[in-house]
């Protein structure tokens, strides 16, 4: 006779085989993938059309899928930001936030744009105008004219490359 503990284990084990034929693995993926694709469609959404409540609820998800993906600076600087929104941001601080999140530089519906990326794109043009061995004259023409108008040669250089792409 078999002792009690014997029972178990075989009871056990006979369960886990039991369930693992049951677990359609590739079904689960498909709703996995579904969820996530969901999750950043929601999160391009958001930024396209500047709604930065719904930005906000896809940082939270963002935090956990990052730190679960083995990105851990990416999720430590969200955990970061949603615990200094919940115990230090003042409500001027979070309504300034989430008026100011989101930049709209042509008033086009759909044409809203995160700061971080406006931010790149100036430096980035910045970068292509400046010539470090100018003299002084020309850094003024550069700080007080090109600075002014980097946004107008974004633009010019898009209608450009996309006019040029269709011959090409």
């Amino acid at each position: 006779m078999a002792d009690r503990g014997e029972d178990e284990k075989n009871h056990k084990m006979f369960l886990q085989k039991h369930a693992y034929r049951e677990w359609d693995l590739v079904y689960e993926n498909y709703l996995l993938f579904l969820q996530q694709s969901f999750g950043v469609h929601d999160l391009h959404w958001n930024v396209k059309f500047g709604n930065s409540g719904g930005f906000w609820k896809n940082i939270e998800m963002f935090a956990i899928w990052f730190n679960g993906y083995g990105k851990h600076l990416y999720g430590k600087a969200l955990l970061d930001l949603m615990i200094d929104q919940k115990c230090v941001w003042t409500p001027a601080m979070d309504y300034l936030w989430r008026n100011n999140i989101f930049l709209n530089l042509t008033g086009k519906k759909g044409k809203w744009q995160g700061i971080d990326k406006v931010n790149e794109l100036v430096v980035h043009k910045i970068k292509d105008q400046h010539n470090p061995r100018g003299s002084w004259q020309s850094k003024e023409f550069f700080l007080e004219t090109v600075f002014k108008n980097v946004f107008l040669f974004n633009d010019v250089n898009k209608v450009v490359r996309d006019a040029s792409s269709e011959y090409f």
